[in-house]
């Protein structure tokens, strides 16, 4: 699992640093840089998935605009991803556990790793946090290089970032669509979409969440998944006394994050989760 992320001059982020559970809920005002945090970290997930794929050689600032445009969505510019809106720098620090026992003699895994994105320079900077081993380019070449022989893929860091699932509490309607991306996903889809994705895994589950709810949400019956198109499924809860199907994403908004937390809370054991509210 993850254990700590450091995130400098970010959007709104100036210098923050946050330390990291398997299940981590960021509570606070709007723009209070919530969605920064989870959104750095889907930034740099998604840089390293694209340097390790990029097997030509093209300037590495081409990747970074490439993971940051992944993220606009078509409403904001490159520059809104920066402090103040300046495209200048910014830098991403990322760590995991080390993993007990793991001493081949060999090398030393990636437990933590540093990307230091010089947008005006074209360059980027990567490094494990000790500063020990540290290369800077303006191409992928030799960044992918760095990454390959310090056996990234395969290191508890790359498998810790993959682990990851990011749910953004807001009451909008379920995805229909579910993503075979390999790379750490930032649903958007609010705590129903969070649930689903959950129910759809871990059935034995779904008799305790009932039982939570019961105590929890007034006038609350059970939850069922019915069936729509193309195999895709909806999460609707059904009311103790019209049997009244109510489809999740209609319940306003204290409901909404009652009902995911307290799902979420019971039933996550073993991937990172963050959660916005």
């Amino acid at each position: 699992m993850l254990s700590k992320l450091r995130v400098q001059l970010y959007k709104s982020l100036f210098d923050t640093e946050v330390d990291l559970e398997p299940l981590t809920v960021f509570i606070g005002p709007n723009a209070s840089g919530k969605s920064d945090i989870c959104e750095a970290l889907a930034v740099l997930s998604d840089f390293l998935q694209r340097l390790i794929d990029t097997t030509n050689h093209k300037k590495i600032i081409r990747i970074v605009s490439d993971s940051l445009q992944n993220l606009l969505k078509n409403v904001h510019s490159i520059e809104s991803k920066f402090w103040h809106g300046k495209p200048d720098f910014f830098s991403f620090q990322v760590s995991t556990l080390p993993i007990a026992g793991n001493s081949d003699g060999e090398s030393t895994p990636i437990i933590n790793l540093g990307v230091y994105s010089d947008y005006s320079e074209q360059a980027v900077k990567l490094g494990n946090l000790q500063k020990i081993n540290t290369l800077v380019d303006r191409y992928t070449s030799l960044l992918r290089e760095f990454l390959v022989s310090n056996h990234f893929s395969t290191s508890p860091l790359y498998k810790a970032l993959k682990k990851v699932n990011v749910y953004d509490f807001v009451p909008i309607p379920i995805s229909f669509t579910s993503s075979s991306n390999a790379r750490m996903e930032r649903t958007g889809e609010g705590p129903a979409y969070a649930l689903l994705d959950i129910l759809l895994t871990k059935h034995k589950g779904l008799d305790e969440l009932q039982e939570r709810l019961t105590q929890l949400v007034p006038n609350f019956k059970k939850t069922v998944l019915p069936r729509g198109e193309s195999q895709t499924f909806s999460l609707e809860l059904v009311d103790i006394y019209s049997d009244h199907h109510i489809p999740a994403a209609d319940i306003f908004r204290w409901y909404i994050e009652t009902f995911g937390f307290s799902h979420c809370t019971i039933l996550s054991r073993k991937h990172s989760k963050y959660y916005l509210s």
